[in-house]
């Protein structure tokens, strides 16, 4: 990318980047030295310096100002992608955190609490499904999926009723706000309030939907008006009559909160409990300048004391490697275009560590002793060399620097500059030609330098002291390599790195060919030590004797003991990550390298060498979890009954309607006949072909009850519908076949319904009945493009409902004509079987299928909604009906194809099964089955059962016939 820029480990230059933690190569026994508690590693993606505030990234819960950063100490489970809210005081506050996990093959989601963000996460337990949305309830929360919801306990994680919620079929909207302020709303019952903790529920008037106050602080709804707050008493105020800021509103229509379009954003405003804020938009420039800092500390620095120094643009940076990685800055005598590193001595950390800094001149600093005795003072730089800056820089490490050339004025080509906290002396190489063929590895101390390189010529590696001018140079230690090792022959082709390092075991080198490398231990006795070839080079950083080598999905291993072996580790990782050298912006810099405070991965921070392995956290255990649900329901069925087969169409004439004749078509006669899905009724109408209907024109209907079918009924014969042929065509949908649809609901006793006939232009609603005319209404066609949803005989008249988007309307039909009665709003996920249903007396309702129940709502003649009658999704068979069984009629479908099979044990193959059930007054029953099939095969044989529940089978062969079962 043209603006990114890539910082390589590059061995030969004074500022290759390179990592490591507060915790070392040589971790002491027992992880202390001095008494000192080793400081903990951290990984930190380095998006929280451009989003402060708590984050959750690739599983790691993170949260960030712009001087502080803390990092949970393990990793979210691979799963979903967590989240987490904020709990207000009157929930016990901290936090809660819930992520959708893969356990035994299925979905679950697992909840957790935890004190603060990036705390200790106590698991609550996990429910067996997919949480989209968290609401925080009065005393509990509740978890809503797709037509599943639950409550939790926020102390035991035991599941809870939805008290003190009102039954709703589903909820369509929830948004709380305190103990004791509420919003719920769900389908034709709309939005309802309280201020009670839910002791009562009211209306809200004018509200269509709940709009989600992102920052958990007001109620909304909203309105024809627009967005509008919910005052105490329950009304809805528009936004601008309420004095907020309009510009710092965060809502979200409550479908797209379910959906999860919320996102970060929607973590982003969780505010902690005690109302403090978690961060700030730093702008650009401070996060630009935020980030340089922290890269500088990361690959320029060093650990000391529990904290990590470097210098950058001329400030002192100061980054506490505790639990809260704290960045602070002081002001120093560095010029600010100076470019520095920083080293420590890794075998005594009480030394100060010493900068290297390169600008005019190139200089040296150590840290001054804490505050020259002033308790919590700044910390202060002294210098401690000074020279020319041309000089190239050898290597560095261990509290030691190495420049080429003499350290004073004296020039010579076989004498280097060794620098410390102390001040610089003069070293002697071991002999005068070394630096020009092979490449010698230099290494450093505190106190002294070491410098190793490959004799071709033996097949020999060298190792040798530094030694002062005055003395004779010391005598180079020859190691040999096994002239049938492969390792040795992967030494001969490559090259050594110009890094090396001296530790308690030997020096510490890294040798490369190609794509391999090995890292090899000059140590006490005559050969080297080698540990196993890794690959491949592009992905590996080194600093000293440590290296960490990085793969894809999150894995890596790493080594602190010069390559003699490698630990795995897990960095975060989602599945859809970036890859850690990714360029995500025009501004961003890919920074690979590490260092003894730690590694720059790209996308990632890496403080820490102690702990290599990245830890999960427990998935948390299942609590009971009540299961509802229409289940299989199993029927026995015999003494089989069935009609005559279909009767055959004749030619120039009406179809006819099962084996029952068509209406005789005359000589000279047209007509029209359009049948219903289901083959449930046909209408046919006739008249003269040339002449007007209006004396001699005759329709009728013919139909069988879904419930009963064996007979076949018909209206009387009825004249004065239609004008004409052409107008019969027309209004009948059949003119225009592209755009006509006819739709057909009977009321539940089977002898009569309500026809709808839709063409491009006209709409007709017929009423029919059995042994009666045919009567058509008026105004139908001011319903618009509603469909039919069902229609029943309420006493003297019928009353048909239909659906539009989320209304669903109830109109009733008398006097000729249609008469709108009332609209109720089911919400944009509420449409879940909707029908209007009646009692045997004629008392209107309306059912829905709940989530976890059927719901019956009376409606009163004033078309007022009464308290619902919830019958659960049932666990068994219900019984059939016994004659005397009343209350509300409901054409229910079976979720679940239920097991059919006779009396002698032979399944009875049919499909689409529905059941006809009668709810409101004692146990749910059933009072008649219907299904569908092609072939029956041989079940007459098979006795009646003792009870008495019908079952109506339709075959919609063309030689088909309808049967009747009786089953329990």
């Amino acid at each position: 990318m043209k603006n990114a820029r890539v910082l390589l480990v590059l061995f030969m230059t004074l500022l290759a980047p390179s990592l490591v933690s507060a915790g070392n190569a040589e971790k002491p026994k027992g992880g202390a030295k001095n008494g000192r508690k080793l400081a903990p590693p951290h990984v930190v993606p380095r998006h929280f310096l451009r989003a402060p505030g708590p984050r959750i990234e690739s599983g790691l819960r993170i949260e960030s100002s712009a001087e502080r950063v803390r990092v949970a100490r393990k990793v979210f489970p691979q799963g979903g992608e967590p989240r987490g809210l904020s709990l207000p005081p009157h929930l016990g506050g901290g936090f809660l955190f819930f992520q959708p996990v893969a356990v035994d093959g299925s979905t679950y989601t697992a909840f957790y609490r935890s004190k603060t963000w990036t705390g200790e996460l106590s698991p609550l337990g996990r429910i067996p499904f997919a949480v989209q949305h968290v609401a925080l309830g009065f005393d509990r929360i509740y978890a809503l999926g797709v037509s599943l919801r639950a409550a939790l306990d926020l102390d035991s994680g035991q599941m809870l009723s939805l008290a003190p919620l009102p039954p709703l079929a589903t909820i369509t909207g929830l948004s709380f706000d305190g103990p004791r302020r509420a919003l719920v709303s769900g389908p034709l019952v709309g939005v309802l309030y309280t201020r009670d903790a839910g002791l009562t529920w009211t209306h809200v008037r004018g509200a269509e939907s709940i709009e989600v106050d992102l920052a958990g602080s007001h109620l909304f709804v909203r309105t024809s008006s627009g967005l509008s707050l919910v005052n105490d008493e329950g009304d809805a105020v528009l936004v601008h009559d309420a004095n907020l800021d309009q510009g710092s509103l965060r809502t979200l229509d409550f479908e797209r909160v379910l959906d999860g379009q919320s996102g970060e954003d929607f973590l982003g405003m969780m505010a902690p409990a005690d109302g403090r804020k978690l961060g700030t938009d730093l702008g650009a420039p401070s996060r630009d300048l935020l980030e340089r800092q922290w890269l500088s500390v990361v690959t320029r620095g060093a650990p000391h004391k529990g904290a990590a120094f470097a210098i950058d643009g001329g400030e002192l940076l100061k980054l506490g490697l505790d639990e809260g990685l704290e960045l602070r800055s002081y002001p120093s005598e560095v010029a600010r275009t100076s470019t520095c590193i920083a080293t420590v001595d890794e075998s005594k950390k009480q030394l100060s560590p010493l900068f290297l800094c390169r600008g005019a001149t190139l200089q040296t600093y150590r840290l001054a002793p804490d505050g020259r005795g002033k308790r919590d003072a700044a910390p202060t730089l002294d210098l401690v060399w000074e020279g020319s800056s041309e000089r190239e820089v050898l290597t560095w490490g261990n509290g030691g620097v190495l420049l080429s050339g003499a350290c004073g004025a004296r020039k010579s080509t076989f004498e280097v500059c060794h620098l410390n906290t102390a001040g610089a002396r003069s070293l002697r190489l071991p002999m005068r030609k070394l630096g020009r063929e092979p490449s010698p590895a230099y290494a450093t101390t505190s106190h002294g330098a070491e410098v190793a390189w490959f004799d071709r010529t033996t097949n020999t590696i060298k190792r040798a002291l530094l030694s002062a001018p005055d003395t004779p140079p010391k005598k180079p230690q020859s190691f040999a390599l096994p002239s049938d090792h492969s390792i040795a022959e992967l030494i001969k082709a490559g090259a050594v790195l110009p890094r090396a390092s001296v530790t308690k075991e030997g020096l510490n080198l890294w040798a490369t060919h190609r794509e391999q490398f090995v890292g090899v231990l000059l140590g006490d006795g005559e050969t080297p030590s080698f540990g196993v070839v890794q690959r491949p080079l592009r992905r590996a950083l080194f600093d000293g004797p440590r290296a960490l080598l990085w793969g894809a999905a999150g894995f890596a291993k790493q080594s602190v003991d010069g390559g003699q072996t490698f630990e795995e580790l897990s960095l975060p990782y989602r599945s859809g990550d970036a890859e850690l050298a990714v360029v995500d912006h025009g501004r961003a810099a890919v920074t690979m390298g590490c260092t003894a405070v730690g590694c720059s991965l790209g996308r990632l921070l890496k403080l820490g060498w102690t702990a290599p392995k990245q830890t999960e956290e427990k998935i948390p255990e299942a609590h009971p979890f009540p299961v509802s649900g229409l289940t299989r329901f199993r029927f026995t069925c015999g003494g089989l009954v069935s009609s005559p087969s279909r009767r055959a169409s004749e030619a120039d004439s009406f179809p006819n309607f099962w084996e029952k004749r068509s209406p005789t078509l005359p000589a000279g006669y047209d007509g029209s006949s359009v049948a219903f899905p289901g083959d449930l009724a046909r209408f046919y109408a006739s008249g003269p072909a040339d002449t007007s209907w209006s004396r001699a024109g005759r329709s009728e209907i013919l139909f069988v009850d879904p419930w009963d079918g064996l007979a076949v009924r018909a209206t009387a014969p009825t004249q004065k519908l239609f004008l004409s042929a052409a107008d019969a065509k027309t209004r009948l949908g059949l003119a225009d076949p592209t755009s006509g649809f006819r739709f057909l609901s009977m009321d539940p006793d089977g002898r009569g319904g309500v026809m709808i006939f839709r063409g491009a232009a006209t709409t007709e609603l017929f009423v029919f009945e059995e042994g009666q005319p045919i009567e058509p209404f008026s105004g139908a066609h001011e319903l618009g493009h509603r469909n039919l949803a069902g229609a029943v005989r309420s006493r003297a008249s019928f009353v048909a409902s239909f659906v539009h988007g989320p209304t669903f309307s109830l109109v009733r039909l008398s006097g000729g004509r249609v008469h709108p009665f009332v609209d109720f709003n089911l919400g944009t996920n509420g449409q879940r079987a909707v029908q209007l249903v009646r009692t045997q007396r004629g008392d209107l309702g309306i059912a829905l299928e709940g989530d976890d129940a059927l719901f019956v709502y009376p409606v009163s003649d004033q078309g007022e909604l009464g308290r619902p009658i919830v019958v659960p999704h049932e666990s068994s068979t219900p019984p059939g009906c016994s004659p005397e069984a009343t209350g509300y009629i409901i054409d229910r479908e079976l979720a679940v194809a239920p097991y059919m099979e006779t009396t002698t044990s032979r399944a009875i193959p049919v499909s689409r099964v529905r059941a006809q059930v009668i709810v409101g007054y004692g146990k749910i029953c059933i009072n008649s089955l219907r299904a569908e099939a092609r072939d029956l095969g041989d079940i007459s044989g098979a006795r009646a059962p003792t009870a008495s529940i019908p079952l109506s089978i339709f075959d919609a062969d063309s030689d088909g016939q309808r049967s009747q079962l009786i089953c329990e």
